[in-house]
């Protein structure tokens, strides 16, 4: 859909006489838009959406996700979502407030005791990659904290990077130990060592 420059004239006259105009997102409810954005809308509501609230499309989508099914963050000991309701959904009001350190987000069984210990949550996978590389070798429980996951998910995840070729297994150590990044501009890495070498430098050995 495009709007012609006659049509955005008119619609600009009508607001000038004052009439306002209002796009509806599910997520978001009612937004006032000007003449000249509502192609953008069109053509994406999400990233129109997120732009409007100055967030990434992707943490929009996922406070709207919590908002319709109002469900815990909190993982199982299977590593699967938890199926309570959140303690207070409506306070979390807009994108911005969504984040695994509010302690609406939660059920009481799975409320934080601790908001400052919360890891930081990251957005993509490569965000969260990025911030593994730093620490060169990383392993399944490092990964947890990073991201506020369960043993499982962690360990899946670092599966599914391995097999997508995103990271890489430290030579003679299974993966659920220590992984390493894959090697980017700027950043060294040496996956020349055995079990034994990988536990004296750093690297994380679990059960």
């Amino acid at each position: 859909m495009v709007i012609a420059p006659e049509q955005q004239a008119f619609l600009q006259s009508l607001i000038q006489s004052g009439v306002q105009l209002s796009v509806t997102h599910w997520a978001i409810g009612e937004i006032l838009i000007a003449p000249d954005k509502i192609q953008a809308f069109v053509q994406d509501e999400d990233q129109f959406a997120a732009d409007y609230h100055k967030v990434s499309k992707e943490q929009l989508l996922a406070w709207g996700c919590f908002i319709n099914n109002q469900l815990c963050l909190g993982t199982t000991k299977l590593g699967k979502q938890c199926a309570n309701r959140a303690d207070a959904p409506e306070s979390v009001l807009s994108p911005h407030q969504f984040d695994r350190s509010n302690l609406n987000c939660y059920c009481h069984l799975h409320k934080p005791f601790c908001v400052i210990a919360m890891p930081q949550i990251f957005e993509t996978d490569e965000s969260l990659l990025q911030s593994l590389a730093q620490e060169t070798e990383f392993g399944v429980s490092m990964l947890q904290r990073r991201a506020f996951w369960g043993y499982n998910r962690a360990a899946r995840k670092i599966e599914e990077w391995i097999n997508e070729g995103k990271i890489r297994q430290v030579e003679s150590v299974p993966f659920r130990f220590v992984v390493c990044a894959h090697p980017r501009p700027g950043l060294s890495v040496d996956c020349q060592m055995d079990s034994k070498t990988t536990q004296q430098s750093g690297g994380e050995a679990l059960p």
